[in-house]
């Protein structure tokens, strides 16, 4: 992938890292991704792959919500916690554009950041990079409501304070 198709990201960081015509080039990483949270690793199983020995699209949806969990315990407070306290976080939408292909036995690592959050819904940013090369493989979005056990709308800010004041701390770092 050259570098001409990674200018739509927002660029403050840039990692050198190595291309398979072991020729060094330079991926562009928005930096809020690698210093807000750890990214989220994970190795490609077979299972995951197609015909072609491709991983099928519709994996790197489960990647992200991993990483999104993962985030969640980065923070300070897992799902189960969330869930145990009477708050559930489902899917309003989801976008992931995909740059490269991924193949079994392959390392991806996943880097999430918060984009914005109001007290009532977040969205969340992705970017899929090889850990090896460093390239892009996706980039990804989803948007995120919170609602009681009944799947009804709850206010964070209002209900859960130190969970909103953690969420928002983490959105005015990334602006």
């Amino acid at each position: 992938m050259d570098n001409k198709e990674n200018n739509n990201l927002p660029v403050k960081k840039v990692i050198d890292t190595p291309q398979t015509n072991n020729t060094d080039t330079q991926i562009a990483v928005k930096s809020s991704f690698s210093n807000v949270f750890t990214p989220y690793e994970r190795l490609v199983h077979y299972h995951e792959t197609d015909k072609m020995g491709i991983v099928h699209h519709s994996n790197f949806i489960k990647w992200l919500e991993e990483a999104r969990v993962d985030v969640m315990s980065q923070l300070g407070f897992s799902y189960d916690e969330m869930e145990r306290m009477g708050i559930i976080s489902p899917v309003l939408s989801i976008s992931c554009d995909y740059r490269g292909m991924v193949k079994f036995n392959d390392t991806v690592l996943v880097y999430t950041n918060i984009e914005s959050y109001n007290g009532v819904k977040m969205t969340l940013s992705y970017i899929i990079t090889d850990k090896k090369s460093g390239e892009v493989r996706a980039s990804a979005t989803s948007g995120h409501c919170f609602l009681d056990s009944h799947g009804r709308p709850i206010s964070l800010k209002k209900q859960y304070p130190l969970i909103n004041d953690k969420l928002l701390k983490i959105t005015e770092k990334n602006k």
